[in-house]
């Protein structure tokens, strides 16, 4: 994760070919999540963050074969 510019750009660990990630947001710590979209890469970039305030991120990967659960969060104050 790299915070610069008001961007935070996440990377997830690659769960191999065919697959979907979910990602999800928190600016209330965790207590509740909005929805980012979904990638085919394991990355995303979030945009037009407020400077000073403290995000949560977290993602899903999916496959046709299975639906894991969403990692832990992660947290980042926006410099």
């Amino acid at each position: 994760m790299d915070a610069v510019h008001n961007v935070v750009h996440l990377r997830a660990k690659s769960a191999g070919d065919n697959v979907i990630y979910y990602w999800q947001m928190s600016a209330d710590g965790g207590q509740t999540w909005t929805d980012l979209g979904k990638t085919r890469e394991p990355k995303k970039s979030v945009p037009g963050l407020t400077r000073g305030k403290p995000y949560q991120f977290r993602y899903r990967a999916d496959t046709s074969k299975l639906s894991k659960l969403w990692s832990d969060p992660v947290g980042v104050l926006v410099p």
